[in-house]
């Protein structure tokens, strides 16, 4: 393939880098603890942590501040809406929170622990639904009532022997407040709990008081993020030529990408398009008798070219450590590929052979965490329909990553 055509491919893959490359700071401002207000700006698509943030002033210094130093701040997002996130005193219900049977707690008893954090408001009508990601990355949802304070809508999974089970106490909660709107019941009985159920309820609540919410926090839009990634990979070429089976190489990648986020920023599932070039090389010493050559020695090396289209999950979207997952389709595309066969008794190293079908597509898979804005991964990519191909290349690869979108 021409190399102007893989260019025009690469830059199709990659094209979103230049509109959002733009678009790295979101407007926002601060309020002290004595009211004065501060505009500035944060990164974009970085996760807000609720007990320090990092913030710019408009003459350009950044500064990371404490819960203990700001009452609230604003971010402003690219859809044009604010977030507001204000500093309150709760009591949070720290049990922990797994999948896992065998990791919850194996008692219904409930622990608090007092804290102080900003809270990210969801709602604000007669209620308001604020959010808090903790220090352990457990999520907690709040109500706050008129004149009142902020209490946890608390709902704690327990192991009973080998069955899980659940205080479910924000119904009660619920119930309770809305003792004004019987029409609540029914709802709040087959209420689920999460974020979209309970504005459902705080919503219920308000059109049954025939109110308009004060404000309600807009769906993120889609988020694109970029990384620049390499690291050293293991190769199995599998060949016919000179009835050679297999042959090690080691080798290397390196490469960029382009991440985009269809729910925001912060959600757990992403589509992921990357340009790699690769670079193998390898020898092998068995004996080999073609009828026309002795053989002693066969070496191989190539330059490729990736073009790659895959689908990130996120185990947990939230705490500094993420397992990630990838997996998905590649297309490869061979820039130079030479096959080398050294005569036995002589130092002659002769090019006597071309192999000119490992381009093609293929699958691949890869696990690894990330940590911030950098990333460590584990992967394994193949070609398909190999068996009815004179040869392939297969590869197992160890990368290294940094976000710098």
């Amino acid at each position: 393939m021409k190399i102007s055509t893989l260019l025009s491919l690469s830059m199709l893959v990659l094209s979103p880098f230049y509109s959002f490359s733009q678009k790295k700071y979101l407007d926002a401002s601060i309020t002290t603890n004595d009211g004065q207000l501060i505009k500035g700006q944060v990164r974009a698509g970085s996760t807000i942590n609720s007990y320090n943030l990092e913030f710019t002033d408009k003459d350009g210094k950044v500064k990371t501040y404490a819960v203990s130093q700001l009452k609230s701040f604003e971010v402003e997002r690219k859809e044009g809406d604010v977030l507001y996130f204000d500093r309150k005193t709760v009591e949070i219900e720290i049990s922990p929170e797994r999948n896992n049977l065998l990791e919850i707690d194996d008692s219904p008893a409930l622990q608090f622990k007092r804290d102080t954090a900003w809270l990210e408001l969801l709602y604000r009508g007669n209620w308001s639904l604020y959010f808090l990601l903790d220090k352990s990355g457990k999520s907690h949802y709040f109500i706050e009532t008129p004149g009142g304070q902020a209490v946890e809508l608390v709902n704690k999974s327990w192991r009973d022997n080998s069955r899980l089970k659940k205080v479910e106490s924000f119904r009660k909660q619920l119930l309770d407040l809305s003792q004004d709107c019987p029409r609540m019941f029914t709802l709040i009985s087959t209420l689920e709990f999460n974020e979209k159920q309970l504005l459902q309820a705080f919503k219920e609540y308000d059109r049954c008081k025939n109110e308009k919410p004060v404000y309600e926090q807009s769906k993120e839009g889609g988020y694109f993020s970029g990384q620049l990634f390499g690291g050293y990979s293991l190769a199995t070429l599998h060949y016919i030529t000179y009835k050679a089976k297999k042959m090690s190489s080691p080798g290397g990648q390196a490469g960029i990408a382009m991440e985009y986020f269809p729910g925001g920023a912060q959600r757990n599932l992403s589509l992921y398009g990357s340009t790699s070039l690769l670079h193998f090389s390898g020898q092998t010493t068995e004996r080999y008798r073609p009828s026309d050559l002795d053989i002693s020695t066969i070496r191989y090396r190539n330059w490729l070219v990736n073009i790659n289209l895959l689908v990130s999950f996120r185990f947990s979207t939230h705490k500094a450590i993420r397992p990630v997952f990838r997996f998905g389709f590649f297309n490869r595309f061979a820039l130079a590929e030479d096959f080398y066969a050294e005569l036995r008794g002589t130092n002659d190293i002769t090019n006597i052979s071309r192999i000119r079908d490992l381009s093609g597509l293929g699958f691949q898979a890869f696990a690894g965490l990330e940590y911030k804005k950098y990333g460590l991964d584990f992967g394994f990519q193949d070609i398909f329909y190999k068996k009815i191909r004179r040869n392939n290349l297969s590869y197992f690869s160890l990368n290294l990553s940094y976000r710098f979108l």
